[in-house]
């Protein structure tokens, strides 16, 4: 699991993520993009072009952290994916959740 925080401009956070993603890498996603608020960021914007694979509970975990950054006013993004969380997001049925923020 590779995970990188970069403040790209002033209230912008940009978090890459490479590797397999599952209920506990999700999770630290999650902690990245709440560490990134506290620090000030508005909008974050995830790209997930590197994800070898994705599970249905990695999937839940993002789409409570899209809820809640939602509900907190800010703004989150997925920059760019890989076919593999597209096609996985797409019959999970959660592309709508991810494309809503």
């Amino acid at each position: 699991m590779i995970l990188t925080h970069l403040l790209t401009q002033p209230g912008l956070c940009s978090l890459r993520y490479a590797g397999d993603l599952d209920a506990f890498t999700a999770a630290s996603i999650r902690r990245a993009v709440g560490d990134a608020l506290a620090s000030g960021c508005r909008e974050v914007v995830l790209d997930l072009t590197d994800v070898a694979f994705v599970d249905a509970s990695a999937l839940g975990v993002l789409a409570r952290t899209w809820a809640d950054v939602t509900r907190s006013g800010a703004g989150i993004v997925i920059e760019s994916a890989s076919a593999t969380f597209e096609r996985t997001s797409r019959r999970a049925g959660t592309t709508a959740v991810f494309a809503s923020a």
